[in-house]
């Protein structure tokens, strides 16, 4: 077979730095290929990104000539690739190590059996570990989850950077706010054209809501300093930040690791402000008005279009046909409605909203006691035992090789001690030695407090969590007479579009138990292809007046075309 191979690497930001590494990388690469007989067809460089997440232009360009689709995951799922019917360009694809190719386990093992489907295969140069080996899925994971790991401590080290920073007084956002910029020096300052919008937006709301203001200054064409539209959520965001007065408030989210998309909302307790870090755009009195108005509408209008999730049954499980959630809102004589997010914010989708009403009436039309429990000791049911078992042989392997490393680490630091003692005090290289041997204590200890964090016996109890939870599957099912209550336990999703709710019904799965166990074992993760396997759903058409005619005329057309065919026969 004739290899070829495309390299994926990262470049400097700068431009001077960018253009020599370029140059370099280049040559480096051109000489690799050809002493492992590649053919070099494709660099893929990307410029100062990082593998913490799928959304770079080169890795998705690099992946489209590998036969691969990018999908971008909408508020409730990830970025996602999945096989095309394109061929490959290449079928090698070169990375220095897994960190440049995902930091990510479960994007990154993902990717790569898609990538094998299609027959390209992911070379590692430090390691050597190649995705086209029998034995490929055990070294990649492991390869994974020690990059991964690395995340978790970078995203530790960012965390107390920030924080040691903040009690400083030192205030350095990853993004200014709206109204600020970044000056030659790296200071925070103020942009005049997007300060007198905050100032507008400050003013104007001492006499309307946000919903209005978004509207006007979208109406004139204004945008944010993304160049994206005003939304009332914006405007509410701009309203209760303080850093328009001097005093921004740093440390309110965090990330668990670097790879992580969403943030986490920190304790109030933990959150640190910085008082007059930079030059106010409106004056702390005008700030703490619009915000007692902003807290006496919130006050006034709760019993409207604001309600808790807890009592929520249909909770996150209504799907637009845009992709986005429907969240509920309460109008007028408690009337509750599922609107589509998306809709509700930019306007930018046209699906219907949906009463509750409706909802529960179609699920009490819906008929579950045919269903049977085909999962029990199911493909499924024990691939996931599987796993178990192989990820506790991964960490028993995982072990091995530390006490080996410590092992071998402690016979350097005797061979140190060895030379430490035969040379005189005054001599030079003494301390070198004692400066080494110390290195090498530090690198025990770090591998000894891995040895402590790999617990053998979570694994025994994350399986007998598994085992219950096929035992609770079981018994869900030797009754045959589902109550409402029972139906909405199973219900997986609804897809809402103008004219029909698909109902998505499903089996109990074993994601919490994976989820516990990801957690306790940051080194070895169980990356889940257990695909979600629905396996019942019913179809309603909706009944507003668009609807029904929308029905109408397909219904007509189906008997036209009826009538037709049987004449014609």
């Amino acid at each position: 077979m004739n290899k070829k191979a495309a390299i994926y690497t990262r470049v400097s930001t700068k431009k001077y730095s960018q253009s020599k590494s370029m140059i370099v990388q280049e040559e480096h690469y051109i000489d690799y290929c050809e002493r492992a007989g590649y053919e070099l067809v494709g660099l893929y460089a990307e410029k100062g990104l990082t593998g913490t997440n799928a959304r770079r232009p080169e890795f998705i360009r690099m992946l489209h000539d590998a036969g691969l689709d990018y999908v971008k995951g909408n508020d409730q799922g990830k970025d996602r690739f999945i096989l095309s019917k394109r061929r490959p360009k290449f079928n090698y694809i070169v990375v220095k190590d897994p960190s440049r190719f995902s930091r990510s386990a479960s994007i990154g093992l993902d990717v790569i059996e898609d990538l094998r489907t299609k027959g390209v295969y992911v070379v590692f140069e430090n390691s050597g570990y190649s995705s086209d080996s029998s034995n490929w899925h055990f070294n990649m994971s492991m390869l994974f989850t020690v990059a991964q790991n690395e995340s978790h401590n970078m995203s530790r080290r960012i965390m107390f950077s920030k924080r040691h920073m903040a009690n400083k007084g030192e205030y350095k956002p990853a993004r200014p706010a709206l109204g600020y910029v970044r000056n030659k020096n790296n200071e925070i300052v103020i942009e005049p054209d997007h300060a007198e919008i905050v100032k507008y937006i400050f003013n104007r709301y001492l006499e309307v809501g946000s919903s209005i203001i978004a509207k006007e200054l979208n109406e004139k064409g204004l945008t944010s300093q993304t160049g994206v539209r005003f939304s009332p959520d914006k405007i509410n965001r701009i309203i209760i930040n303080p850093v328009y007065y001097g005093s921004p408030v740093v440390n309110r989210t965090k990330k668990y690791s670097v790879t992580d998309v969403k943030r986490e909302k920190n304790d109030k307790a933990d959150f640190i402000t910085i008082p007059n870090a930079v030059e106010p755009i409106v004056s702390e009195e005008l700030w703490r008005e619009t915000n007692m108005i902003r807290e006496s509408r919130i006050n006034k209008s709760s019993k409207r279009g604001r309600k808790t999730a807890k009592n929520d049954v249909f909770y996150s499980k209504l799907i637009c046909s845009c992709g986005s959630r429907m969240v509920r809102h309460t109008g007028e004589k408690e009337k509750i409605t599922y609107i589509c997010q998306s809709r509700r914010k930019a306007g930018s989708c046209n699906t219907r909203s949906i009463a509750i009403t409706v909802l529960n009436r179609f699920m009490r039309q819906i008929d579950l006691s045919f269903m049977t429990n085909t999962l029990g000791d199911s493909i499924y049911y024990k691939k996931l035992i599987e796993k178990l078992e192989n990820q506790k042989l991964l960490l028993n392997k995982t072990q091995q090789i530390i006490r080996k490393e410590i092992e071998k680490l402690n016979l350097e630091i005797e061979d140190i001690i060895d030379k430490y003692m035969v040379l005189e005090d005054s001599d030079k290289f003494k301390q070198r030695l004692k400066d080494r041997a110390n290195t090498k204590e530090e690198e025990i200890a770090e591998l000894e407090k891995k040895l402590i964090e790999i617990n053998i016996i979570a694994i025994e109890q994350v399986r007998q969590k598994v085992i219950n939870k096929k035992e609770m599957i079981e018994t869900i099912f030797r009754n045959k007479n589902f109550t409402q209550e029972e139906k909405l336990n199973l219900l997986k999703k609804v897809e809402v579009s103008n004219y029909e709710l698909t109902f998505h019904f499903s089996l109990p799965s074993y994601e919490e138990e994976i989820e516990e166990y990801n957690e306790l074992f940051s080194m070895a993760m169980i990356v889940s292809d257990i695909p979600h396997n629905p396996f019942s759903k019913e179809t309603f058409r909706r009944e507003h007046k668009a609807a029904r005619e929308h029905w109408k005329a397909l219904d007509e057309e189906y008997i036209v075309n009826e009538e037709y065919y049987n004449s014609s026969n």
